[in-house]
């Protein structure tokens, strides 16, 4: 279940500006509240799929990759998740964490991109830990190793 709170944060961001492997990242919202609301794996895997596959590719983080992870994060601070979908939001912020910059991004002018998100990160290490289920330790503790 989505909160208005992760709403306002979608909404803090222009969809159509940003970029994902594939062109705008309009349908990242809806995205986002689909595994943020996963109630079963398959349903959870549909969604992290939809997302993996376009705001990070094969390490290369593109620029949808930063609102995303601002939204991952609100919505574990402020939603009831379930453990399966914890587990699928971690890991896809480690995929982008671990990431580098898409060469894609770059070419835009946009170099940063996967320090911006370890930068958003940081912060948050605390409450990751905090809301972290034994199912996502592993991921957890790969996430850490990146700091």
């Amino acid at each position: 279940m989505t909160s208005n709170f992760i709403d306002q944060t979608i909404e803090k961001y222009d969809w159509s500006r940003l970029f994902t492997s594939t062109g705008d990242a309009c349908a990242i919202p809806e995205r986002l509240r689909g595994l943020i609301s996963a109630a079963t794996e398959p349903e959870a895997l549909h969604w992290y799929n939809l997302l993996e596959d376009y705001i990070v590719v094969q390490e290369g983080v593109y620029e949808s990759a930063l609102p995303s992870i601002d939204v991952l994060l609100a919505a574990i601070n402020n939603c009831q998740i379930t453990n399966i979908a914890i587990v699928y939001i971690y890991d896809l912020i480690y995929q982008v964490i671990h990431g580098v910059t898409a060469l894609d991004a770059i070419r835009r002018g946009n170099s940063g991109e996967s320090d911006a998100c370890k930068a958003l990160v940081l912060p948050h290490l605390t409450l990751l830990q905090s809301k972290c289920v034994p199912e996502a330790e592993e991921i957890l503790g790969l996430i850490m190793n990146e700091f």
